[in-house]
């Protein structure tokens, strides 16, 4: 049922002519998903980094 909500939107994205984000992205399972049947789509979510303070990119830490 996910699988196909997810082409639903997708199809729906494109048709608009829209870019389309895949939030909430967890695991591997779904980056390896959405990577595979939709490459074009952009991927975010918690697989990737939790969420920072905005201070962390107007001022990020001295290396």
């Amino acid at each position: 049922m996910n699988a196909n909500i997810v082409e639903m939107v997708v199809r729906i994205g494109e048709t608009m002519g829209a870019r389309v984000v895949a939030e909430g992205v967890e695991t591997q399972a779904h980056a390896d998903f959405l990577a595979s049947r939709h490459p074009q789509v952009y991927l975010q979510g918690y697989f990737f980094g939790t969420p920072q303070p905005i201070d962390t990119f107007i001022n990020p830490p001295a290396h």
